[in-house]
């Protein structure tokens, strides 16, 4: 198994060695980020929003993510590991981004860059920047978005 490396904002990320599933860890004592608020914006997440947003994250796009433990760090608490299929491909253009996400009934918001609203169906999508989608057969796959239901935003 690969060494740990940072992975933005919510985790340290590494892959196992056939490099078909990639393993997540939230730094200890975080849980991600979350978005209660339009005008707030990104804040730090519970453990049960992380693992709310997670079990969004699956029913809206491809089930590529598996809650697979709690990991509890000497000197920075607990965290939560997850693992996920590793997507193999490009990362989309934000053209790319902007065409699937608007394919798909989502329209954006303009109080925020990369955030994405579908009423019809409740959800806010947050933080669906580029780098977090993966090119699948010329699709592009989110892996690792912020997804929030309507009615959580104040």
């Amino acid at each position: 198994m690969s060494q740990a490396s940072l992975g933005g904002l919510e985790h340290y990320v590494w892959k196992d060695g056939a490099e078909d599933v990639v393993r997540k860890f939230t730094y200890g004592g975080a849980f991600g980020r979350t978005v209660r608020s339009i005008e707030q914006g990104l804040v730090p997440a519970t453990p049960l929003e992380y693992l709310i947003r997670w079990s969004h994250h699956n029913a809206l796009f491809p089930p590529i993510t598996r809650i697979t433990g709690v990991l509890r760090e000497a000197r920075d608490g607990l965290a939560i590991l997850i693992e996920q299929d590793a997507l193999l491909g490009d990362l989309p253009s934000e053209d790319e981004v902007a065409e699937f996400m608007r394919s798909a009934g989502y329209s954006p918001l303009a109080q925020h860059r990369f955030a994405w609203q579908n009423r019809d169906i409740g959800f806010t999508l947050f933080d669906a920047r580029p780098a977090n989608f993966v090119n699948v057969s010329g699709v592009p796959i989110p892996f690792d978005l912020i997804v929030v239901p309507v009615e959580n935003l104040r």
